[in-house]
C-alpha cells in the first residue's frame, strides 16, 4: 500500500470545523484547507480519534523532507528579526510545543481537540501567535459514508502588521502549492505504510480525552 498515490484535493473549510470558529469575528489574511480520501480497503477499521493521533505523530516522527529543508532556510532568515522557528512545516509546528494545558492522546499540546459520539470525526485545532502574525491549524480526521476515510490539514491566518502582510505574500504560493499538500501526503502515506508503528502511540488512553462541542 505504500506504493499508492492519493490526490491531495483542496477544499473549503467545513462550516461546521473547530477551524471555522477560530478568528471568527476578525478578517483573516489567509485560509486553506486540504483533504485526501483514501479507500476503506486500504485502512485499518480504527476509530477517527486513534487515526488523528497516528497521524500527528507521522507529522512529528517523519516529516516531509523537502519541507524539513524550506524550514530549515526558513530559520535562518527569520532568526534576525526574532520570529519563533521550528523543525516542522509551519501549520504543525505547535506540536513541538512545551505547552502541556491540552493534550490529545495525553501526548499531542493542541489548542482545542473534538470528537463526536460516536467517533467518526476527530479534530484538533494547533497554531501559535508570533511578532507578526497568528495561525491557527486544523488537523482532521473522518470516516465517509461510503467507508473511505478524509483526512485533512487546514490553515486560518491572521496578520498583526504590515511585514506579517508582507511575510504572507511572500510564502503564499510556497504554502499553497508545495508545503500543505506536501506534509499531508506524506503523513496520510506514512499512516498507511505503518500503522502498526503509529498505533502505538494511541492507547487506550484515546478513549480518556474528553469530548466537548465547539463553541
Amino acid at each position: 500500500m505504500q506504493n499508492k498515490v492519493y490526490a491531495v484535493v483542496k477544499r473549503s473549510i467545513p462550516t461546521d470545523a473547530l477551524l471555522a470558529k477560530q478568528f471568527v469575528d476578525e478578517i483573516c489574511e489567509h485560509e486553506d484547507c486540504f483533504g485526501i480520501d483514501i479507500n476503506a480497503d486500504d485502512m485499518p477499521t480504527q476509530t477517527s480519534s486513534c487515526l488523528l493521533a497516528q497521524l500527528l505523530e507521522a507529522f512529528v516522527s517523519q516529516p516531509a523532507s523537502g519541507v524539513s529543508a524550506l524550514m530549515a532556510t526558513r530559520n535562518i532568515l527569520v532568526k534576525p528579526f526574532g520570529l519563533r522557528t521550528s523543525p516542522l512545516g509551519c501549520p504543525v509546528s505547535s506540536l513541538l510545543s512545551d505547552n502541556q494545558a491540552c493534550l490529545f492522546a495525553q501526548r499531542f499540546p493542541v489548542i482545542e481537540q473534538y470528537i463526536n459520539n460516536e467517533d467518526n470525526y476527530a479534530e484538533v485545532i494547533l497554531g501559535a501567535d508570533d511578532k507578526h502574525l497568528r495561525f491557527r491549524s486544523s488537523v482532521a480526521v473522518s470516516w465517509l459514508s461510503n467507508g473511505g476515510v478524509r483526512f485533512s490539514l487546514a490553515t486560518k491566518v491572521k496578520c498583526k502588521n504590515a511585514f506579517g502582510r508582507f511575510y504572507m505574500a511572500m510564502i503564499q504560493k510556497v504554502h499553497l502549492r508545495y508545503v500543505v499538500p506536501t506534509m499531508l501526503e506524506q503523513a496520510v502515506a506514512v499512516l498507511i505504510a505503518t500503522p502498526q508503528e503509529l498505533a502505538s502511540t494511541a492507547t487506550e488512553s484515546d478513549r480518556q480525552m474528553s469530548h466537548h462541542l465547539p463553541t
